[in-house]
């Protein structure tokens, strides 16, 4: 579901308090014409439980493959970085299960000499590069439509991330938030392309 936007002007009439206001809500560039999203609608999450991990080597790695290999059906990804031989280990594991497993990824990332993807592709999963002006950030898995919870935070699927790097990754068990990240992976994953080796 596409977000509206709104276009707001300010006349030059408009007093230096105001300005000054309107300057302090984001719109910046003195009289010029800036466009806004208008975000999805909040999500009330009292149907919830979250669990939580740090990084360096506190948990997130751990916890991702956890709620991976509890997967009944399907897993969804958007990740910016995947290079964990671990992870990558585990999505093989859950399609040849006949798990239905995809992947959609920042186009950078998957020519890094240690992406994954080339390896996911070649075991049968679908991996789609995210098109889109700057890079594709996300780092979301949805399991199985989050009936398994969803996942997010900073953490990338890398060794860098779990040993290197202070990171957070949240496993989060909500319908409703598993519903909204659900919409934005399907917007990603609909304008994507086929990975190509």
């Amino acid at each position: 579901m596409a977000w509206k936007t709104k276009t707001r002007k300010v006349s030059k009439s408009t007093p230096i308090l105001a300005s000054l206001v309107m300057l302090a809500l984001g719109f910046a560039g003195g009289y010029q014409v800036r466009e806004q999203r208008i975000p999805p609608p909040a999500v009330s999450v009292a149907d919830h439980s979250i669990q939580v991990r740090f990084s360096p080597k506190k948990g997130c790695q751990d916890m991702l493959i956890n709620a991976l290999l509890q997967a009944k059906k399907k897993v969804e990804v958007a990740i910016f970085d995947l290079t964990s031989d671990e992870v990558a280990k585990a999505l093989i594991q859950l399609h040849e299960k006949g798990i239905w497993v995809r992947v959609v990824a920042d186009n950078r990332q998957s020519k890094g000499k240690n992406s994954k993807l080339s390896l996911l592709h070649r075991k049968g999963i679908t991996v789609r590069i995210a098109k889109c002006a700057g890079v594709m950030h996300h780092k979301i898995c949805i399991i199985d439509d989050g009936k398994g919870g969803m996942l997010t935070g900073s953490f990338n699927y890398s060794y860098g991330a779990e040993h290197k790097n202070i990171e957070n990754l949240l496993w989060i068990r909500s319908k409703a938030l598993a519903k909204v990240y659900q919409q934005e992976w399907q917007q990603v994953w609909q304008n994507a392309k086929p990975y190509q080796p």
